[in-house]
């Protein structure tokens, strides 16, 4: 079955979600694919962003839903703070709203091209305890860029054994 997305990318990479480092043993994930999707940025030539999807999720409307990364640089905790209602598998993010609504982590290409920079890419998964509090996070960085962003994953994606 082919996945249908709200908007085309420049570029894609399919992984294995259990196979990523930085997983937990006792954390079980509740999909086994996803896609790191990369988009020419709207507003600056030559930069890009990118968004994690979970085809095993779909909106009302058939479409697989993805989720932007933002900047590492941002506070995480915060981030679940202002969100600690939200069913979203990311901060600010509904699971009902649209991919072309949200902010953007908009990063130069510097060395790469499009067709490069999914070679470049670096993820992990990254578990850890903060004010009491599980933080899952898949972690995106990708070589010869800036780039370096996370998408908090909602506990409702994952069980904790």
């Amino acid at each position: 079955m082919p996945f249908e997305y709200q908007k085309n990318a420049a570029n894609s990479k399919i992984l294995q979600a259990k196979k990523q480092p930085g997983l937990s043993k006792d954390i079980t994930l509740d999909f086994s694919s996803i896609h790191i999707r990369v988009y020419k940025s709207e507003g600056y030539q030559g930069y890009f962003n990118c968004s994690l999807a979970i085809p095993s999720y779909q909106d009302d409307e058939g479409y697989v839903f993805e989720f932007p990364f933002s900047d590492v640089n941002e506070s995480k905790l915060t981030d679940i703070e202002q969100e600690a209602d939200s069913d979203s598998l990311i901060e600010g993010i509904e699971f009902g709203e649209s991919f072309e609504s949200n902010y953007r982590y908009d990063v130069q290409l510097h060395e790469h091209s499009f067709d490069s920079v999914i070679n470049a890419m670096v993820c992990k998964f990254e578990d850890k305890i903060e004010q009491g509090r599980r933080i899952l996070s898949f972690n995106l960085s990708i070589k010869g860029t800036p780039f370096n962003g996370y998408v908090l994953i909602d506990e409702d994606f994952y069980n904790c054994n």
